[in-house]
Parts: C-alpha cells; sequence; structure tokens
C-alpha cells in the first residue's frame, strides 16, 4: 500500500500536528464568530418584542380580558 512506503519521522508528525492545530483554530473562530452574529440577532429580536409588549401591554392586557 501507499502508505506503508511513507517515512514518519518526527518533524513530519509534528508538522501535521501543527497543521491540524491551526485549522482547528481556525474553525473554532469561525463558531465563534458566527454563535455570535447569532447571539446578537437573538438578543435584539427579544428585546424588540419586550419593547413592544412595554409599549402597548394595556391594549394586549384589553386584548386578553
Amino acid at each position: 500500500m501507499a502508505y506503508e512506503s511513507m517515512e514518519l519521522d518526527k518533524g513530519t508528525v509534528s508538522s501535521a500536528w501543527n497543521k491540524t492545530k491551526e485549522v482547528c483554530s481556525e474553525a473554532w473562530d469561525w463558531i465563534c464568530n458566527v454563535c455570535d452574529k447569532i447571539a446578537k440577532v437573538v438578543v435584539d429580536g427579544l428585546s424588540a418584542a419586550w419593547n413592544w409588549i412595554v409599549k402597548y401591554k394595556e391594549y394586549i392586557a384589553w386584548l386578553l380580558w
């Protein structure tokens, strides 16, 4: 098989490990960035809904009564 002819020395393994850490770090940063944007949208939406409820609380109470 092809992988049997590969010689894995300490430098090759170290290089592969460093590349893996780099890729994982970039992926983690991307995931954190996406989650941050989602959280901002959710908080903004909840804030807008709360402001609407506070503004129209008398009408809401009248409708639910």
